[in-house]
């Protein structure tokens, strides 16, 4: 099932390509300016309820006074002359109703297809998901790629956050998920997999937060802060970013970050992930199905603090990949606990693997899934394996100083 509708999807994709090469070749040249010009560049979307059935939305307007561009005439709304976008606020009884609402004050129509993040407010993925998702896979502007992100509170406030003094773009968000593989702390879910993981009517959802949050300076930061967990198309709750690794691990998408192990001989190793993977099996006993996942990870030490001399021997390497299976186990099992235990919500595509490898077992299954999921057994194992050490080696006789040099230059950060 899940092969097929990425199929579908592909299909979309390579339809589109192939359209666009073919008015590229007949037109003989770029899409005139006066076509762009007649349209409002949308970079941010976010979604609100109004609380009486309708929508509130803000968009993100391309701003080309500050762009380099000219010629900004028709744009109203809060704007601010100093930022990259500007903003506009409407509201409708429907999405599209919104979205036409929005064309009445700008006076020229919203052009999707540059968009770089969709906000959702809390309350509308409580009770309107789904709606959501049908209105973005009907609107033919809006791309496969792009990213949904839900805001812990109102997407409103979000997309108005200003640092500065100017409004923060939506563009950032796609950097931001971006870097997910210098960190894997964070869920990178394109618009795609929402999809499928919706259509499939096994899988549940699971994608990126956001909130507006104060650090330890008492300044007002925005960042992605966790995952949204949803279940039959609602949201349920959230997961920390601990818990986000976990079903990294799970879902083969740690490809990067740290993992900080603590040492019996006191202090830390800090390991710089290079990459994971895991197998997911579905294991059956006397007909009740059970879940075994086996992840690997490989890892290279790239931070070492400790008050006691230590030895980069292949023991410690054996004690170093120990611990680590130990801390990516946890990791694993409390993202299992979060989504899969508390909210009964299967993120991790389980049912998905059941109704692939043993067909006759899901049908036996597939009717209560959605609340029984959270009763299947799930066996955790990590291979761990330590790639490098180092030469950095204490002896009784004190550090080694062209080890220390040494070992410093072949640390890659």
């Amino acid at each position: 099932m899940k092969k097929l509708l990425k199929a579908r999807l592909h299909l979309r994709i390579v339809g589109a390509v192939a359209c666009s090469l073919a008015l590229s070749t007949v037109l003989s040249g770029c899409m005139p300016y006066t076509e762009i010009k007649q349209e409002s560049i949308v970079e941010g979307v976010g979604i609100d309820s109004d609380g009486n059935g309708g929508y509130d939305l803000t968009f993100q307007i391309y701003n080309p006074e500050q762009s380099g561009g000219g010629g900004g005439g028709g744009q109203s709304g809060k704007s601010s002359d100093s930022s990259q976008v500007k903003i506009l606020q409407s509201n409708g009884a429907t999405l599209f109703d919104a979205v036409r609402n929005a064309t009445l004050q700008v006076g020229r129509k919203l052009y999707f297809s540059n968009n770089r993040a969709y906000i959702i407010g809390q309350d509308v993925c409580t009770n309107d998901f789904s709606k959501l998702l049908d209105f973005m896979e009907r609107n033919e502007q809006v791309q496969d790629t792009e990213h949904i992100y839900v805001a812990k509170g109102k997407a409103s406030d979000i997309l108005t956050y200003k640092n500065d003094d100017q409004y923060v773009p939506a563009e950032n968000f796609e950097a931001m998920s971006e870097s997910n593989i210098q960190t894997s702390k964070i869920a990178n879910v394109p618009l795609f997999d929402t999809f499928i993981d919706s259509a499939n009517g096994i899988t549940d959802i699971a994608l990126p937060a956001t909130s507006i949050q104060t650090n330890a300076m008492g300044d007002q930061i925005l960042s992605l802060d966790g995952t949204a967990v949803f279940h039959n198309n609602s949201l349920v709750g959230y997961m920390n970013d601990s818990e986000t690794r976990g079903l990294l691990w799970i879902k083969s998408d740690a490809e990067g970050g740290v993992l900080n192990v603590n040492l019996p001989q006191g202090g830390v190793a800090g390991m710089t992930i290079l990459g994971s993977s895991s197998n997911i099996n579905v294991k059956s006993n006397n007909g009740t199905p059970s879940i075994s996942v086996k992840i690997k990870l490989n890892s290279k030490i790239s931070e070492i603090q400790s008050p006691n001399v230590l030895k980069m021997d292949d023991k410690f390497t054996k004690q170093l990949e120990t611990l680590e299976n130990n801390v990516v186990e946890a990791e694993a099992q409390s993202a299992i606990d979060s989504a899969l235990k508390a909210y009964n919500a299967d993120i991790f595509g389980f049912g998905l693997k059941i109704y692939e490898d043993q067909p006759q077992t899901w049908q036996k299954l597939s009717k209560d899934w959605k609340t029984t999921a959270k009763n299947i057994n799930v066996d955790i194992s990590v291979d761990s394996k330590v790639e490098y050490t180092g030469l950095n080696v204490k002896t009784d006789l004190g550090p080694n100083p062209t080890a220390c040099i040494n070992s410093l230059f072949k640390l890659k950060f």
